[in-house]
């Protein structure tokens, strides 16, 4: 059973010259799927501990949550990308 799970996952799947497997993929989805969760716990903590001791404008603690949001999702699409085996190098090097 483990053997086989395990042979699925590491099979190989070549698109041109880019090649994935199966467990690259799950990896890549999990890392996404980890980032939401992150992100949606870390909103959470903002809005019930951190805002209600701090004093701040309307609209401020709304526009914070949303600038951690995207952070953190964009780390996880990163993450998600080198689980894939893309070289991040080329993308994040400046030119």
């Amino acid at each position: 059973m483990i053997a086989t799970t395990e042979s699925v996952l590491n099979a190989n799947l070549a698109i041109g010259s880019f090649s994935i497997t199966p467990g690259q993929i799950l990896a890549a989805l999990v890392a996404v799927w980890a980032s939401f969760l992150v992100s949606k716990f870390l909103r959470f903590l903002l809005e019930e501990d951190v805002y209600r001791h701090l004093h701040l404008a309307s609209g401020i603690p709304y526009a914070i949550s949303t600038m951690l949001h995207y952070v953190v999702l964009l780390l996880g699409f990163f993450v998600a990308l080198s689980a894939l085996g893309i070289d991040l190098t080329k993308l994040l090097s400046p030119f």
